[in-house]
């Protein structure tokens, strides 16, 4: 599990923020990909050994501050589809090669950037969570940590309803805008009904199971659910943090969501962390980044293993049945 959390000297992101209510929505994650596509193209350049002074002495590119621009992801630089052909090929990066596939990907997200499945929905969700959608489903490893509710990607369609139709701030639930958040989810689920979904982890803090969100009822039927997923799917690990747990170790965060990508991505881990309610930033301190891995690492070491999570959930299914 160290492997998967990324405990070795990576680097990855922290995002924060919450999906309740829209901040700044951006209906696709732009600056990201910018960066993305960024981050790249300075991989290649080193790879190659060049300067920014010398890409422009080969001609690649007119000036050494538009490059620098392009790299640092500047909203404010052009970027053509020449021009980053143009560089792969000063690099000397293959048209066959898997550097030369990701960097064109990324271009091909960038400058399809108003065609992303979520845009219709930019009234009841934040920039931070669609760049989170976006990330998803670049992924090939998920590995999620939830302490309040049932992760977004496992929940049944009457928890989802319950949580949503929670009063926020004192005020009630708009139904119009629920219905679009469910909309949403249930989109975002369709991700691990694909042929080849990634790889979902989830850690799921004991209270979790206890929190009647909906009813016994609701909440029997989404630890079915749960329990299924254990016993049937492959690409599903749930695991339970237990209570006794905390004398140990503990998230951070309420929620998090740690992003592993194949190879042929070139992307570094990614850690999106949030709050209920609450806008998310993006943040690159090293120190904070080492928490979150410590704490990870740490919840996956205390949490139940496969056999003993579905005992649990067993059990927690004929407690309910008595109240439903």
């Amino acid at each position: 599990m160290s492997e998967e959390l990324g405990v070795a000297a990576r680097r990855f992101e922290v995002v924060g923020g919450g999906v309740d209510e829209p901040a700044q929505h951006r209906g696709s994650p732009v600056p990201l990909i910018r960066s993305l596509l960024g981050s790249s193209l300075v991989m290649l350049r080193k790879n190659a050994g060049l300067t920014g002074e010398e890409v422009v002495r080969l001609g690649a590119i007119g000036s050494a501050a538009t490059l620098s621009r392009v790299e640092n992801g500047d909203p404010k630089a052009r970027v053509t589809e020449a021009m980053v052909r143009g560089l792969a090929a000063c690099y000397g990066v293959a048209e066959d090669s898997p550097d030369f596939w990701a960097l064109m990907q990324r271009w091909e997200r960038l400058s399809s950037a108003t065609s992303a499945w979520w845009d219709p929905y930019g009234d009841v969700l934040q920039a931070e969570f669609c760049d989170l959608l976006y990330m998803e489903n670049l992924a090939s490893k998920i590995t999620v940590c939830e302490s309040t509710y049932v992760p977004g990607l496992l929940q049944t369609p009457r928890y989802t309803a319950a949580v949503m139709n929670l009063p926020f701030r004192g005020v009630p639930a708009d139904g119009v805008r629920i219905q679009r958040r469910r909309d949403v989810r249930r989109q975002r689920q369709r991700l691990m009904e694909r042929d080849n979904p990634p790889e979902l982890t989830a850690f799921i803090d004991e209270a979790v199971t206890r929190r009647p969100y909906g009813g016994p009822q609701v909440l029997r039927e989404q630890l079915r659910h749960l329990f299924n997923l254990c016993e049937n799917q492959e690409a599903v690990h749930i695991r339970i943090l237990p209570l006794s747990a905390y004398e140990h170790a503990a998230p951070l965060s309420p929620s998090s969501t740690l992003l592993g990508f194949p190879p042929e991505q070139q992307m570094p881990e990614a850690l999106y962390a949030e709050s209920p309610n609450v806008a998310g930033t993006w943040v690159y301190e090293e120190v904070q980044l080492d928490l979150h891995r410590a704490a990870l690492l740490g919840v996956s070491i205390h949490a139940l293993d496969k056999a003993e999570t579905m005992a649990f959930l067993k059990e927690r299914l004929a407690e309910l049945e008595d109240l439903v």
